[in-house]
C-alpha cells in the first residue's frame, strides 16, 4: 500500500507520518488500517479451549505481552540465545518447523538434543504431541528433552503431569519491555509464573 493512501486519512495519518518510535496502534488507527487492507485470519483465545474437562490456569494478562500467533513467540525465542540457551538449554540455536523422523508433523523447535512445542493454550493433548516427537527423534538413540511452552493458559492436570517426568519442562513466555521473551518453568514450588 502506497504511504500517500496511508496518509490521507486522518486517524493513520498520525501514526504514519513520523512511524519512528511507535510501537501500537491508536483505536481508530486500527479501525481506519482494517477498512484500508483486507488481513488474514489470526490465532486468538476465542475459540473454544482444547482438552475440556481439564482445569485451566490462566497466566495474568499483561501489556505487550500477547504472542499471537503462536509463531511470534516461536520466532522470537529462536531468535533470542539467553531462551534458547540460557533457559531452555538447547545445544545449538534451534530451528524452526522441523518434520521429526518419519513424519509429516512439524516441531515448533528443534535442535539436535531438544524439541519445544510452543502453544497459547495447553492441556493433556499438547503432551501427547510433545510424546510423540520425542519418540520418533529417540528412534536415534540419544536422549532427548522436551519443552512445552505456554502463552497464555495450560491446566493443572498438564502441570502434574510434566511434574512427574524428569525428560519434559513447562515454560511460561511472557514478554520483556524491550520485547524479548521472558521464560520461567512451571513447577510444583512455582506452579503459577508470572502471577505477581
Amino acid at each position: 500500500m502506497p504511504r500517500q493512501a496511508l496518509l490521507a486519512d486522518p486517524a493513520l495519518n498520525e501514526v504514519f507520518l513520523r512511524i519512528q518510535g511507535k510501537r501500537g496502534l491508536p483505536a481508530a488507527a486500527q479501525r481506519s488500517l482494517a477498512n484500508l487492507v483486507s488481513l488474514p485470519p489470526f490465532e486468538a483465545l476465542d475459540d473454544p479451549l482444547p482438552d475440556e474437562g481439564e482445569d485451566w490456569l490462566w497466566v495474568p494478562g499483561r501489556p505487550g505481552r500477547d504472542w499471537v500467533p503462536e509463531a511470534a513467540m516461536q520466532r522470537a525465542i529462536a531468535d533470542h540465545r539467553p531462551s534458547w540457551q540460557g533457559c531452555l538449554g538447547f545445544s545449538a540455536r534451534p530451528e524452526m518447523e522441523v518434520h521429526p523422523p518419519g513424519s509429516d508433523d512439524l516441531m515448533d523447535l528443534w535442535a539436535p538434543d531438544s524439541i519445544g512445542e510452543c502453544k497459547l493454550a495447553a492441556g493433556l493433548r499438547a503432551l501427547e504431541q510433545l510424546d510423540r516427537y520425542l519418540r520418533l527423534c529417540r528412534s536415534d538413540g540419544k536422549r532427548w528433552r522436551g519443552h512445552l511452552i505456554v502463552a497464555d493458559v495450560y491446566t493443572a492436570q498438564l502441570a502434574e503431569a510434566v511434574f512427574e517426568r524428569r525428560d519434559v519442562q513447562l515454560w511460561v513466555c511472557g514478554r520483556t519491555k524491550a520485547g524479548y521473551p521472558q521464560l520461567v518453568e512451571v513447577t510444583r514450588a512455582n506452579p503459577r509464573p508470572l502471577s505477581n
